[in-house]
């Protein structure tokens, strides 16, 4: 690999695009400063992944400072990078793709904080360590994202810390609702693609919360606000919010989220049917349910009126009362979305 990797430097004067997703531990150091050598050489670099292994400072003020950089992956060390040493000059002016891996939100901070570039388009931070007070660091990076990336159109905040299944309920200060995202609802209009994954970590939304985001982004592709984390509170989303999705975003093609799958009621049942003719885009759909159902029979029925061509994944999220009951209760959803499937094939 090293071998292969030394020849590069040669080639990077007319290098335009470089993409490094590898480790090998004992030889990291190395690799970082054969990387480092490549962009210090590349004037005309557009697209940098550098996923696993972060360049140097040197290596990165190169990259700051590049007019035709326009993505750019990397990871950040976990002492940061420090501020660039001409500060005027603006910083990753025409970035219009950015994924950063950081073990400290305060990092992604200070990176987007003297980036130049007001025109992203795709972000997407990784996070693999929770600090003190990281709610008041996540609401001031997603109001730093609503301040200067207006035009974003996909948006993934991923919290991959690890968590033991014995820890605590979480408080206040570790769950998100809709009031601390409200900004970005209504000033990030163009959004087709919004993931947050969060371990370790809670999030408190209503069907209403959702109503508002399937207003606020019609063109919604992909939506996926989830926590990993096995006590979470048991949540306040219900079947209505799966029919506000089918209504208001017709281009929506995977959908994942924890709910309350009560049996839908036959109102509701009754605005499922009259979707059924609807155009939808829909193919996956992942619900992270607490309960089992009174009648599962029911639920199949009203997701293939909303999304015929679905294909349904079912996560049963483990509360302290989990019994045998609870697992054959699901277990049965993929036997009824079979037979209510074929039964519809037979009577067209």
């Amino acid at each position: 690999m090293m071998r292969i990797l030394s020849i590069l430097p040669q080639c990077s004067p007319s290098l335009k695009r470089l993409f490094y997703d590898y480790s090998m531990p004992k030889q990291d150091d190395a690799i970082s400063n054969l990387l480092s050598t490549v962009v210090l050489k590349g004037p005309l670099l557009q697209e940098v992944y550098c996923r696993t292994i972060p360049v140097s400072r040197e290596a990165f003020e190169q990259l700051a400072g590049l007019r035709t950089l326009r993505a750019l992956e990397s990871a950040i060390p976990a002492t940061g990078y420090p501020n660039p040493r001409r500060s005027s000059r603006p910083t990753f002016p025409s970035l219009q793709t950015l994924n950063l891996r950081a073990t400290n939100i305060q990092h992604i901070q200070t990176f987007l904080e003297r980036m130049g570039s007001k025109r992203l388009e795709t972000l997407t931070v990784e996070l693999s360590r929770r600090v003190d007070g990281f709610k008041d660091q996540l609401i001031y990076l997603l109001d730093l994202i609503t301040q200067n990336q207006t035009s974003l159109r996909v948006l993934n905040i991923i919290h991959a810390h690890n968590t033991r299944l014995s820890a605590p309920q979480p408080n206040r200060d570790q769950t998100l609702s809709f009031t601390d995202i409200s900004l970005m609802v209504d000033t990030c209009r163009n959004i087709t693609q919004i993931n947050f994954v969060w371990s370790n970590f809670a999030v408190d939304l209503c069907d209403d919360d959702i109503h508002a985001m399937a207003l606020a982004w019609p063109n919604l592709q992909v939506f996926q606000i989830t926590s990993t984390r096995p006590y979470s509170p048991r949540p306040s989303i219900t079947l209505r919010s799966l029919l506000t999705f089918a209504t208001h975003c017709p281009d929506l093609r995977s959908l994942s989220l924890s709910l309350d799958p009560s049996t839908p009621n036959y109102a509701l049942r009754r605005e499922g049917q009259a979707m059924r003719d609807r155009r939808h885009s829909l193919q996956s759909l992942n619900i992270f349910v607490w309960n089992e159902l009174e009648h599962p029979a029911l639920f199949p029925v009203f997701i293939l009126d909303l999304f015929p061509n679905v294909s349904l994944d079912v996560v049963l999220i483990c509360p302290r009362s989990m019994n045998e009951k609870l697992w054959v209760n699901w277990g049965n959803i993929d036997s009824f979305m079979r037979a209510v499937l074929a039964s519809r094939r037979n009577t067209k």
